[in-house]
């Protein structure tokens, strides 16, 4: 168990559980100050729900969050501009990395040493035979051959098929 884990963890790359996310391309301070003023007028609303000032609670909330709304709106519309002049003026830069991050896949890791390879190899596969090398007697193949109809031949079998096709006629 110990030679698989060590495998693993040789060829994957793990997850880092603290990586924050990277802000969205429209946010700006602004927006954050917007935010936080919104929702602390959401808890306030919802804390003042049945008493008195509900109603003065919930018209502050509504007029914080339509200017929160308004803010993100003018923040799209600004940077997609931007965004579409870069594409005029420099297409590998920002714009490239933006569409080709819809299109991430996560990148494998090669195995560092054959050494390793062939340790993981042997210990999961304890009973196989080593792998022959093609050599000019087996005309290049290094083993078994396979077939189109999908069953293994020996080099031995495919001598004696070539001897008996020597005796048929055209």
């Amino acid at each position: 168990m110990d030679v698989i884990t060590g495998a693993c963890d040789d060829s994957m790359t793990k997850a880092n559980p603290r990586r924050r996310r990277e802000p969205v391309y429209w946010w700006t301070a602004e927006i954050a100050d917007l935010r936080r003023s919104c929702l602390r007028a959401r808890r306030l609303f919802q804390r003042s729900r049945g008493r008195q000032d509900e109603e003065a609670h919930s018209a502050n909330y509504a007029s914080t969050r339509r200017l929160l709304r308004a803010a993100i709106k003018t923040s799209k519309r600004r940077c997609w501009r931007q965004l579409c002049y870069e594409v005029d003026s420099d297409i590998w830069g920002k714009p490239y990395r933006i569409a080709m991050s819809r299109l991430w896949c996560p990148q494998t890791r090669q195995p560092g040493s054959p050494l390793l390879v062939r340790g993981t190899v042997a210990a999961l596969f304890p009973g196989a035979e080593r792998a022959r090398l093609p050599t000019a007697a087996t005309g290049g193949r290094a083993g078994p051959s396979r077939h189109s109809g999908g069953t293994q031949t020996s080099s031995v079998e495919d001598q004696g098929a070539i001897g008996a096709r020597s005796g048929w006629r055209a």
